[in-house]
């Protein structure tokens, strides 16, 4: 067996679980225990939900930064993760370069997609992640109406 090959790898999509023993240089096994993603520290539009054991949501045009740390099953901080989406033209996950577990959520366009959470290139969790139109009252009222907005220069327009 070739060293650094994957050896078994059991994953528990109903807990988003995952153990993957891998074979190391010295002949040893080493196991990724990954348990959870802990969200703390988040920030952004409020109405973006980081929630790696039930989804991701943020509405379209919008961004929420948050600190995660992966967790091992022993409640350990796993080094060696990474956070990405499986389609950034719907949901862009960026590492934030100021804080090493820090990750900013940008929601591109409405749709759905999933996050990919891995540990030492290891795929150990995947989450559902959609983004949501924007509501109605976030449009401009002329927009929202369906009506064009009044060029403030044109002396002939007739505003309300």
């Amino acid at each position: 067996m070739r060293r650094g090959s994957l050896v078994l790898s059991a994953v528990v999509p109903s807990l988003g679980l995952a153990a993957c023993s891998l074979l190391v240089g010295d002949g040893s096994y080493s196991t990724i225990d990954y348990g959870s993603a802990s969200v703390t520290d988040q920030v952004g539009d409020p109405n973006a939900i980081l929630d790696f054991a039930n989804g991701i949501s943020i509405p379209e045009g919008s961004a929420a930064s948050a600190d995660i740390a992966l967790m091992s099953q022993r409640n350990d901080t796993l080094a060696g993760g990474n956070i990405e989406s499986a389609d950034p033209t719907v949901l862009d996950v960026v590492p934030v370069a100021t804080n090493p577990s820090g990750y900013a959520f940008l929601g591109v366009n409405a749709g759905t997609t999933e996050v990919q959470v891995s540990v030492n290139g290891q795929l150990v969790q995947t989450v559902s992640a959609t983004v949501t139109p924007p509501p109605a009252s976030s449009l401009p009222p002329t927009l929202e109406a369906g009506v064009p907005p009044v060029d403030a220069g044109d002396t002939d327009a007739v505003a309300d």
